[in-house]
C-alpha cells in the first residue's frame, strides 16, 4: 500500500524596484496539507468551482505558472485555482452580451430581408418571362409563317419525333433527332385525345424550343395523369424561376355563359395559365398571394381581376379559393396573406 505523504504549498513571490532598491514582498506562511488521491483533487476542482484547501493546486504548478507568466499569479486555466488559492471565473461583460444581442440582430433582419429581396426577383421575372413568351411565338410566326405547334411542316425542319399515328407528318418525314410532329395548321391549338400523345399545345413549346427561341427541353407530350391537357413543368411546359409555378398554353375559345368555375365570360381564345400543377391537369394551382397577382395584372393590365387580358379565377374555383373577393370577383382579396392565386393570360394570337 502506497504510503501517504505531505506536501507544502509555496506561494509565489513578488519583487520590484524602487528608486534603484530592490523590494522583495515576503512569501505568506508555509501552509501544509494531508495528502489528497488525484481523483479527489479533481472531483473537487471540477464540481463544486470552489476550493477547499486540500484541492488547491500542487505547489510545484503554482510555480511553474507563476514563471512562465511572469509574475502573473493565477495558474493557466479559467475556473481554476490561483496560487493564492482565490477561484478566478470567466464571463461576459454586458457590454459585449450587448454587441451579440445586436448581432444576432442585424442577422435576422438581414435573413428576412433577403427573403424579401429574392421573392420581389421572383415576381418581376414572371412579367419578364410573359414578355418573353410573347416576343417568342412573334419571331416564330415571322420566320416560319405559322403559330408554334400548329406548324403543318414541323416534321421538314427537325424530323419526325416517333413514329406513331399520332405524331403527324406532312413531308413523310424520317424519324430523326430533334424530331417534332406537325400540327393541322388551322391556326389554333388542339389539346391530345389520350396521355402519353403529341399534341399541339404541348408541341408548341418544343418547337419554340427546337428554333432556338426559349431555354429547356420539351416532351411535346401530353402528361399520364390525364386525357388532354396534363401539363408536367419542366417535361412538357416551362418552369417559372418563382417557386414551384409554371407556364402552360391551350387555346380556350370565347366562354359566353356565367357560373364557369374556371373561366370568366370572356373571349379567351389562346390563353397562358400561370401557376403549380393542379393533380391531374393544366398549371392552374395557387402560386401567388392576391396582392402578388393584382400587383402582376396592375404592371400588365388593368389590375382587375375578371376584365382585360390578365384574369385570375373566379372565387368559387378550388384551384384558387379566396383569391377574389367573395363578393365581388372583380376585386383581388387583397386581405388575403396566404398563396391563393393562379392567373389565366389572353394572348391574342
Amino acid at each position: 500500500m502506497r504510503q501517504s505523504r505531505s506536501f507544502t504549498l509555496i506561494p509565489c513571490a513578488e519583487s520590484s524596484v524602487t528608486g534603484g532598491l530592490v523590494m522583495v514582498r515576503l512569501p505568506r506562511p508555509r501552509l501544509s496539507f494531508p495528502p489528497l488521491s488525484a481523483s479527489l483533487r479533481v472531483a473537487g476542482m471540477t464540481k463544486n468551482r470552489g476550493f477547499s484547501p486540500s484541492s488547491r493546486p500542487h505547489p510545484e504548478s503554482c510555480a511553474l505558472s507563476c514563471r512562465l507568466h511572469d509574475g502573473i499569479r493565477s495558474c493557466p486555466s479559467d475556473q481554476t485555482p490561483s496560487c493564492d488559492g482565490v477561484t478566478r471565473m470567466a464571463g461576459f461583460s454586458l457590454i459585449e452580451l450587448a454587441i451579440v444581442l445586436v448581432i444576432l440582430g442585424l442577422l435576422v433582419g438581414g435573413i428576412m430581408s433577403g427573403q424579401s429581396l429574392i421573392r420581389a426577383a421572383e415576381l418581376r421575372s414572371v412579367t419578364r418571362e410573359l414578355q418573353g413568351y410573347q416576343a417568342a411565338v412573334g419571331t416564330f410566326r415571322d420566320k416560319y409563317l405559322a403559330l408554334p405547334g400548329d406548324m403543318r411542316n414541323a416534321t421538314a425542319f427537325w424530323g419526325r419525333q416517333v413514329s406513331a399515328a399520332h405524331c403527324v407528318t406532312n413531308s413523310s418525314a424520317a424519324v430523326s433527332a430533334p424530331g417534332s410532329c406537325d400540327g393541322d395548321g388551322n391556326g389554333t391549338l388542339s389539346d391530345a385525345t389520350a396521355i402519353n400523345l403529341s399534341s399541339e399545345s404541348f408541341q408548341f413549346w418544343r418547337q419554340l424550343q427546337h428554333a432556338g427561341l426559349i431555354e429547356g427541353t420539351y416532351t411535346g407530350m401530353n402528361g399520364a395523369a390525364s386525357a388532354g391537357f396534363d401539363g408536367n413543368i419542366g417535361i412538357n411546359v416551362p418552369r417559372s424561376k418563382l417557386g414551384n409555378a409554371g407556364w402552360q398554353t391551350r387555346y380556350i375559345g370565347p366562354i359566353t355563359a356565367s357560373g364557369n368555375l374556371y373561366y370568366y365570360v370572356a373571349n379567351y381564345g389562346h390563353v397562358f395559365y400561370f401557376g403549380t400543377e393542379t393533380p391531374t391537369a393544366e398549371t392552374m394551382f395557387s402560386a401567388l398571394k392576391p396582392e402578388e397577382a393584382w400587383s402582376i395584372d396592375t404592371k400588365v393590365d388593368d389590375g382587375i381581376a375578371n376584365s382585360g387580358k390578365v384574369l385570375s379565377q373566379p372565387h368559387t374555383t378550388s384551384y384558387t379559393p379566396n383569391c377574389t373577393s367573395a363578393a365581388t370577383s372583380d376585386n383581388y382579396n387583397l386581405t388575403n396573406t396566404s398563396i391563393a392565386c393562379a392567373l389565366t393570360i389572353i394572348t391574342g394570337w
